[in-house]
């Protein structure tokens, strides 16, 4: 006799964290970006800056910064120390 066991309902997994990029003092990270693009600084402080975004924003350790629109976008380590972040979206 055969017997037939019922599927595990899905478990859904999160998604894999992205990883970790870093920069030292003064180095750069250029990047495309899609709209809505967040980035959280994980270590010191960044300077970034977004083609036809007027301001200039400095995001320091613990912060996120969200794009507005798609754009280049050029980060840039500011301050003495290296600076760390991820890409949440």
């Amino acid at each position: 006799m055969d017997t037939h066991l019922a599927s595990p309902s899905p478990v859904s997994t999160p998604a894999p964290a992205r990883p970790a990029l870093s920069l030292a003092p003064g180095a750069l990270h250029r990047r495309e970006i899609a709209a809505g693009a967040t980035l959280a600084v994980l270590a010191g402080r960044l300077w970034v800056t977004l083609d036809g975004d007027p301001d200039d924003h400095f995001i320091a350790v613990g912060q996120r910064w969200t794009a507005s629109h798609a754009g280049r976008c050029v980060i840039q380590g500011d301050g003495a120390g290296a600076s760390a972040w991820r890409w949440l979206a």
